[in-house]
């Protein structure tokens, strides 16, 4: 009798790539294709070319047919480390609070965007992210097209504090890199402290400037070291930071999850 393996896709969605990994699952999960599409996105905010972009690869017969986990840059989505509240146990309090709290940054949200909350013990700190309404309808729809499940959305900072948290102290700073965006999270304990999401230019040197002073606001024994989860094209840009005390994250072996896998794709394509 045969297991009912079903293949996955991790899927990387920007506002000018759209990076795409085939995980054969089973015992032995394995990456059987991997591939960076260019996308031609009116603006940094528009994600509707990403998705369309999408909606054609899974038309084709190399990634028909398979689940989806799809990674989602931090372009488009909001996050924050909400503060301890006593009393908020169950998940529906939880989103109330965290919207209120997002409301105080971003200003009402409303429904057009959709909040998920991150796991955390009650009366501890937890994170919020949300995404466009708009956006989660447009993956549900293409998925759907193409026959396939939806299996997850998630913001691309996630994505990377979930594939490298074995090799991340309790404190420094976790920072994601792409055309356009930086965001960062400070590490503590019990999980992240905070979290920042800044647009950025296309002078490296300013990135590099912005990523040593999230060093120097964790000054101590241990705590100003700062990992960068970054395209390789950055990574080449400047390649004296480890003389700084920032350490690039990389693996270019496949990994056994579709969005682990296209976290490493990221890195080497986009």
């Amino acid at each position: 009798m045969s297991l009912p393996w079903r293949d996955e896709v991790g899927v990387y969605l920007s506002p000018r790539r759209l990076v795409m990994v085939r995980v054969q699952r089973g015992l032995r999960a394995r990456c059987v294709l991997e591939a960076c599409f260019p996308v031609e996105a009116a603006t940094p905010n528009d994600w509707r070319a990403a998705v369309n972009a999408l909606a054609e690869r899974l038309a084709e017969p190399d990634w028909a047919g398979a689940g989806l986990r799809i990674a989602v840059a931090d372009h488009w989505t909001r996050q924050s480390v909400v503060p301890a509240v006593e009393g908020l146990e169950r998940t529906g309090e939880r989103l109330v609070y965290a919207r209120h709290w997002l409301a105080q940054t971003y200003g009402e949200m409303g429904d057009d965007w959709q909040l998920a909350v991150g796991e955390g013990l009650p009366g501890r700190p937890f994170v919020v992210s949300a995404l466009p309404s708009a956006l989660l309808a447009s993956l549900q729809e293409v998925a759907a097209g193409a026959g396939v499940k939806l299996l997850s959305v998630k913001p691309q900072l996630v994505v990377a504090y979930e594939r490298w948290r074995k090799r991340l102290p309790d404190n420094g700073w976790l920072v994601t890199l792409d055309e356009g965006c930086l965001s960062a999270a400070q590490l503590a304990p019990h999980g992240w402290d905070r979290v920042h999401t800044v647009r950025i230019g296309a002078d490296w040197s300013a990135e590099l400037r912005r990523l040593r002073a999230f060093g120097r606001l964790t000054v101590g024994a241990s705590a100003q070291r700062v990992f960068v989860d970054a395209p390789r094209w950055l990574r080449a840009a400047a390649p004296e930071v480890h003389e700084d005390g920032l350490e690039w994250l990389e693996d270019e072996q496949p990994q056994r999850s579709a969005l682990h896998d296209v976290v490493r794709a990221r890195g080497m394509y986009a």
